[in-house]
């Protein structure tokens, strides 16, 4: 479940508190691979509204710094919102706890 505009902006500021404790080095232009059945969305802010529709096994490439990321658990997977694009230059955040680091 996404939260609307406003409460998504909330736990958006929240979560950049929260992250700083379960931080990780990400760099920038790692690859990741999506891996979830039926796919993920790419959204235009972390629990925005939906830019596009990622398919299983899908690579994306992360296009910020790992400080902008954002812990978080969702439907009992852990992972990082991240700022990504894909290779027709859609791009967007997505939840790496239904990615793999490639």
């Amino acid at each position: 479940m996404y939260c609307n505009k406003n409460e998504a902006d909330y736990r958006f500021k929240i979560l950049n508190k929260v992250s700083t404790d379960t931080f990780e080095n990400i760099p920038k232009n790692t690859a990741w691979t999506v891996n979830k059945e039926g796919g993920i969305e790419i959204k235009n802010f972390p629990y925005g509204e939906k830019i596009a529709e990622l398919s299983n096994q899908t690579k994306v490439t992360q296009i910020n710094d790992s400080q902008l990321c954002f812990y978080e658990c969702i439907d009992g997977k852990y992972g990082y919102w991240i700022l990504v694009k894909t290779d027709d230059e859609t791009s967007g955040w997505i939840f790496t706890g239904f990615c793999q680091k490639q």
